[in-house]
């Protein structure tokens, strides 16, 4: 055991016909495709037009809130953005399922990383422009939200850097926790889609799959699909959480991270050179010897930049430590679930860890 490993000891979330963890693990073991067209009950619940849309990995049940028992006024509530509805019953699910009464956690150095997520919610209702409706709407207030909520009293952080948001976040709590920073720290991730995609609307990235489905990795890629998810890990040094009898549900041993800069053709074009280089320090920091891995979770967009640039790029970080192929196995979630933008990387660290903890490929 090293010092800088920390602990997963809480897990929820909600996912694409996967309310809880447990069923999104049974999903994954039966292969199931949650990527579908939206049920006439979440389009009636969100007042949206009952039209065709295009399949996407979506929840089912966005709209409910129990305000009055996170002590919230029912007009706050009302104004508040769903992504800060759903992350603060996920937050408080996550420290349950440590085995914790969220009691326990407050007034203590806890600090709380959330990925962002464009929040429209504000756009659609009449609080836009009232005090209520500025704090409800605005991205920025989300961990600040949980904080409150919990009183938990480390810093608190939003963090928005598009795809990789959700494990930036996680990065990041990691370092604030090795640093002494805090005790124990909350990280979440959410991503809703408040209007999607009608079938035959066009995509104006040219990124998305005519069909909702994401193939990664695959001869027959063809575009993401969108997915949504709300996520939440409870993280705590590895040492301190044996010392308290916590349940581990995974280890994270290390993590690194870095920039393109002007590595790649264009601001949004990947570069396989710096996804190397931050692949080989992610393992130099963790102490992991390649020639160990079986598995690895990939970002996996289904593009025709992405997906290949990427392959490259882990083709790069192994060539200097072995000339062996075929030994590590490669896949991605956006498979099952869509692409959930930044919230994305949480959901891959997700399948990581119930692949770890229940033991099963």
């Amino acid at each position: 055991m090293q010092a800088k490993d920390i602990a997963i000891i809480g897990i929820s979330g909600q996912f694409p016909h996967a309310p809880t963890v447990e069923a999104l693990l049974d999903n994954l073991r039966a292969g199931k495709n949650a990527v579908t067209a939206p049920s006439e009950s979440r389009i009636k619940a969100t007042t949206l037009p009952l039209s065709p849309y295009l399949p996407f990995g979506h929840l089912e049940n966005i709209e409910g809130f129990d305000f009055a028992f996170f002590g919230i006024a029912q007009k706050e509530a009302e104004a508040m953005d769903p992504h800060q509805r759903l992350l603060l019953q996920v937050a408080y699910q996550t420290i349950e399922s440590a085995g914790y009464a969220p009691s326990h956690f407050n007034n203590s150095n806890t600090a709380v990383f959330v990925s962002s997520s464009a929040q429209v919610y504000g756009a659609l209702t009449a609080t836009e422009n009232t005090a209520l409706g500025q704090a409800g709407h605005l991205s920025s207030n989300t961990a600040s939200r949980i904080s409150r909520a919990l009183n938990l009293t480390g810093n608190s952080f939003v963090v928005d850097t598009a795809c990789s948001s959700g494990l930036m976040a996680v990065h990041l709590a990691c370092r604030e926790l090795l640093l002494g920073e805090a005790d124990t720290a909350l990280v979440g991730s959410a991503n809703l889609k408040l209007m999607p995609l009608q079938a035959g609307q066009e995509d104006y990235l040219g990124e998305m799959s005519p069909d909702g489905q994401t193939r990664p990795y695959d001869a027959n890629a063809n575009g993401a699909g969108r997915g949504e998810m709300v996520g939440c890990v409870l993280l705590k040094p590895l040492d301190k959480a044996l010392e308290d009898n916590d349940t581990v549900y995974a280890v994270i041993k290390g993590s690194a991270a870095n920039q393109d800069a002007a590595r790649s053709g264009n601001q949004k074009a990947p570069s396989a050179n710096a996804q190397s280089q931050v692949i080989q320090k992610a393992w130099k920091n963790a102490g992991v010897d390649p020639n160990t891995l079986g598995y690895i979770e990939g970002h996996g967009t289904a593009t025709q930049l992405g997906d290949p640039t990427e392959v490259r790029a882990l083709e790069m970080a192994f060539a200097p430590h072995t000339q062996r192929h075929g030994f590590v196995a490669l896949s991605s979630i956006k498979s099952q679930m869509g692409h959930a933008g930044p919230a994305s990387g949480m959901a891959g660290l997700f399948r990581a860890v119930l692949s770890l903890h229940s033991q099963t490929l």
